[in-house]
């Protein structure tokens, strides 16, 4: 299996067990040494805020699957975390968990005359975004995003 089939399957593992446990997936990183393989799973809840034990639940039932039925050799090691708060917000799933907190977002397009805004994100939906300023609220769609990032103070 090359390093792409691997971490795709790891992926659906994860995606499975994740939500079985109610949380999401963010991302998962996969690099192979003379070593064996080292794998890193970022998950979140849908509404932001995953524990130590949400880690350590997701952690424990995928190395089970993954020892029984990708590499009974034994050679990876498996890390869980939280994906952290200064992280990029890359799409829906992203935006939904900080609704209601300060975000700033760069943009590939104007949106009302401005390819930076930062403000309130008040309202999300599979297609755009709605950010909230002292001047103006702002519609904006996902598809002229270029990055976005949760304002921590």
């Amino acid at each position: 299996m090359d390093t792409e089939d691997l971490k795709q399957t790891v992926a659906k593992i994860a995606e499975a067990k994740a939500a079985g446990l109610g949380l999401d997936l963010v991302e998962t990183a996969l690099s192979v040494s003379r070593n064996g393989v080292s794998i890193r799973l970022y998950a979140d809840r849908p509404t932001g805020g995953v524990t130590i034990d949400d880690c350590s639940s997701l952690n424990r039932q995928v190395d089970e699957q993954i020892y029984e039925e990708v590499l009974p050799d034994g050679k990876y090691t498996l890390e869980v975390s939280s994906p952290g708060l200064d992280r990029d917000l890359l799409g829906y799933r992203d935006f939904r968990r900080v609704v209601g907190r300060d975000v700033l977002v760069f943009l590939a397009e104007a949106c009302n005359g401005k390819t930076q805004w930062q403000g309130e994100l008040v309202d999300v939906t599979e297609e755009h975004f709605v950010i909230r300023t002292k001047k103006e609220d702002c519609l904006i769609p996902f598809c002229v995003l270029k990055k976005g990032k949760q304002v921590i103070i």
